[in-house]
């Protein structure tokens, strides 16, 4: 990150650093391995306004670069007694996809939210990767190694959140 006059201090800096790291953390997008997460306010208000519009910049900017993890989850509220998902934008109106393979016992519910695909929380999915390497595989470790799959008692994996 730079600013157009090279006039970022290491106090702005910090502020940076410190407002970015609670942003990720919200977001729940990344694993965050930098520990410095002190809020960091030694600067006069003016500055931290100025450093709050940089922030914006960065978190529209960093997504058009493919970098999503600052954007916040999409939201899903309670509808009855299931999980239904929000649909934000009320021109959006996206249906909810259901997903069943009866060979394998399967069954997933997933809708376009916020311009993504959110998968919802009780779907379900093999208890182990059937098919070739792909990038979809190092998601399926990284999602039981998060714990976002997890194993249910009919021998499948079920999906802890959305």
């Amino acid at each position: 990150m730079t600013s157009k006059d090279a006039n970022l201090t290491k106090g702005h800096i910090k502020y940076l650093e410190s407002r970015l790291i609670k942003i990720a953390r919200a977001a729940g997008r990344c694993e965050l391995k930098n520990g410095t997460d002190h809020f960091y306010a030694n600067l006069p208000e003016a500055d931290r306004s100025d450093m709050e519009f940089f922030v914006e910049q960065i978190q529209t900017l960093l997504p058009v670069l493919g970098f999503a993890f600052l954007r916040p989850m999409p939201k899903v509220a309670l509808q009855g007694s299931q999980e239904v998902p929000t649909v934000t934008s009320p021109a959006s109106g996206s249906p909810i996809f259901v997903g069943d393979v009866r060979k394998h016992g399967l069954t997933a519910r997933a809708q376009e939210i916020d311009g993504e695909f959110v998968v919802m929380k009780g779907s379900t999915t093999r208890r182990t990767w059937d098919g070739v390497e792909t990038s979809y595989t190092k998601l399926f470790k990284d999602l039981l190694k998060a714990e976002v799959l997890s194993p249910s008692a009919d021998g499948l994996l079920t999906i802890t959140e959305n």
